[in-house]
């Protein structure tokens, strides 16, 4: 990501995405940022992924991560919590990598979540301008960029170090 896309992009992004505008404004969003700010090939994230082992569709898939995108993600959590550890089993089994994260977010919060000892536990959150505590969409996307949330979830990274 350019210093240029990140001042003028970025928070552009972010706002659209704080104002929990739907669930396929969400799609958008989040597609741009791991194409446009990670650099990424649009053929690596794939939308509406059956999982018919599961009976159900994946929303987003990127790498090993799961998201679970919602209009109103306080209303809606129950069915994250129901449906993520199957989503999250499925993708490790299709891949052949270790679980991934998961991801539940309606633009404006994302919960990120991993399967501990077979049990869905949230590991972190971010809300509209923060990305968990204290820490800008400036610094999450520093963290992404230098394979810091790559080498957490399987050491996963390109060339240039950064996660996917």
């Amino acid at each position: 990501m350019t210093q240029q896309w990140r001042r003028d992009v970025l928070p552009e992004i972010v706002a659209q995405l704080a104002t929990r505008p739907g669930h396929e404004a969400v799609r958008v969003g989040l597609t741009r940022l791991i194409v446009d700010g990670l650099g990424r090939q649009v053929g690596g994230v794939d939308h509406e992924f059956r999982m018919p082992l599961i009976g159900g569709r994946a929303d987003t898939l990127f790498a090993s991560t799961v998201f679970e995108l919602k209009s109103d993600l306080g209303r809606e959590l129950p069915d994250v919590l129901a449906k993520l550890p199957d989503y999250l089993r499925e993708r490790a089994r299709l891949t052949g990598r270790p679980l991934g994260l998961g991801i539940a977010t309606d633009g404006a919060t994302f919960l990120a979540y991993e399967l501990r000892e077979d049990v869905l536990t949230q590991i972190g959150s971010a809300v509209h301008e923060v990305m968990g505590h204290g820490v800008t969409a400036d610094e999450a996307f520093r963290r992404i960029e230098s394979g810091e949330v790559g080498q957490r979830y399987g050491g996963q990274t390109d060339s240039q170090g950064a996660a996917f």
